[in-house]
């Protein structure tokens, strides 16, 4: 018996006028069957990428006033079904009472209905910044997908990508935003400064309410203050190499004297070029632009990957050779 505001079907489990006659096809999936499915025998994902629910009671009152505008989505799991998108529709239901709820039957995988709730989720705009960021870092972290893979799937930036996912990574950074209020803009440019500067400019930001032109500004403030320091404390490329004739012979004189090859600024010149690639997107790049990325992310590698300080020079031993084994070679060798 179908409770009040249930929406009608036919027999063959169609309705809610033409949404899918023969069911409908979207991406990632076969041709889906649009049924009505007993609501207990419907199982919530593990994980779902939305986890807070709203107002449930005001969804029901309209959904007991209208119906069911847009069926919920799963997928058959032996006897059962899984929930793939739908969430909030599905409580709603519960909550009146309903026998069954109107559904597509979609033919996926885990991951790919994982994907397809995400999706739908993304183009509803119902997702927080804090679940979609989790939403995204669960396909990159447990499913393990690469970022490429997420920002084609999701239709989004590299760049946004990564800035969301691991903004939310930040305990300081997802603690200002999800508790203490501060716009996701703001927190993105906080990411790129300092560590040791980071829980200083959070705190400032809360308290000032900067927006994200404010934060940028207050980074570019913290870098020509690290420049500065850094000029004092190094004088770099402006003191003049002693010629090798009259370097000291010790090593450790040696060491003391000879300026750093480092060059100044180069902190800042990171973080810049660091924000000026994190804009760009994959489209824009250029094949000369590919090979000199190649190129740096190899020397990168090596940089990274060699030692902080200069290894002892090690020559491996002569081999020793006996005044007999010397002659019995000369008479081997004699014509």
């Amino acid at each position: 018996m179908r409770a009040v505001g249930e929406p009608s079907s036919t027999e063959d489990g169609r309705g809610i006028g033409d949404h899918a006659a023969g069911g409908e096809n979207t991406p990632g999936d076969g041709l889906a069957e649009l049924r009505q499915i007993p609501v207990e025998r419907i199982t919530t994902p593990r994980r779902p990428a939305r986890r807070f629910l709203g107002d449930i009671a005001a969804l029901a009152e309209s959904m007991q006033d209208f119906g069911l505008q847009q069926p919920i989505s799963v997928r058959a799991d032996g006897d059962r079904f899984i929930l793939t998108s739908g969430m909030r529709r599905l409580a709603a239901a519960r909550l009146l009472h309903w026998q069954t709820i109107p559904g597509f039957v979609r033919n996926v995988s885990a991951d790919q209905a994982y994907v397809l709730d995400l999706i739908e989720n993304l183009q509803r705009q119902d997702l927080s910044p804090e679940e979609e960021a989790d939403a995204l870092g669960e396909l990159i972290r447990t499913r393990g997908w690469t970022l490429q893979q997420v920002a084609g799937t999701v239709k989004r930036s590299l760049a946004y990508v990564s800035k969301r996912v691991r903004l939310f990574e930040d305990a300081l950074l997802r603690d200002a935003v999800v508790d203490r209020g501060m716009p996701v803009s703001t927190a993105e440019e906080l990411l790129a400064a300092p560590p040791e500067e980071r829980a200083r400019l959070i705190e400032q930001a809360l308290v000032e309410r900067w927006d994200q032109g404010r934060a940028r500004d207050a980074l570019r403030t913290v870098d020509d203050e690290a420049l500065e320091r850094e000029a004092e404390q190094d004088p770099g490329e402006d003191v003049p190499r002693q010629p090798a004739s009259e370097a000291p012979q010790a090593a450790g004189a040696a060491a003391a004297v000879q300026p750093t090859a480092r060059p100044r600024g180069f902190t800042r010149a990171i973080r810049s070029f660091h924000r000026l690639i994190s804009e760009l997107q994959s489209k824009d790049l250029t094949p000369s632009d590919r090979a000199a990325l190649r190129a740096l992310f190899r020397d990168l590698i090596y940089l990274a990957r060699a030692s902080a300080t200069p290894g002892k020079t090690v020559f491996p031993p002569l081999p020793t050779v006996t005044s007999g084994s010397r002659g019995s070679k000369r008479r081997r060798h004699r014509p």
